[in-house]
């Protein structure tokens, strides 16, 4: 089944895809925070970083891999 509900954890490979920049990155953390100021939604935060450079950003500007091996949400709802 395809879906986009995935869960991802410190470690996971993901693609910081803005402009069409296409970095390769590992996630190092990931954080819930508000959208702004004037929007209080939460949004994710995701730190990720690789050779060196370190990027912070949220989550819609990260992709996931197309060959990665990700935990869907129903994965692990259906495993407790």
């Amino acid at each position: 089944m395809k879906t986009s509900l995935v869960q991802l954890r410190i470690g996971d490979s993901v693609i910081y895809e803005p402009n069409g920049r296409h970095l390769e990155l590992i996630v190092i953390d990931y954080k819930l925070t508000p959208n702004g100021i004037n929007s209080p939604e939460l949004v994710c935060l995701i730190t990720a970083e690789a050779e060196g450079r370190t990027i912070e950003a949220t989550s819609d500007k990260f992709i996931l891999k197309p060959e990665g091996n990700y935990t869907t949400i129903y994965q692990t709802f259906n495993t407790k």
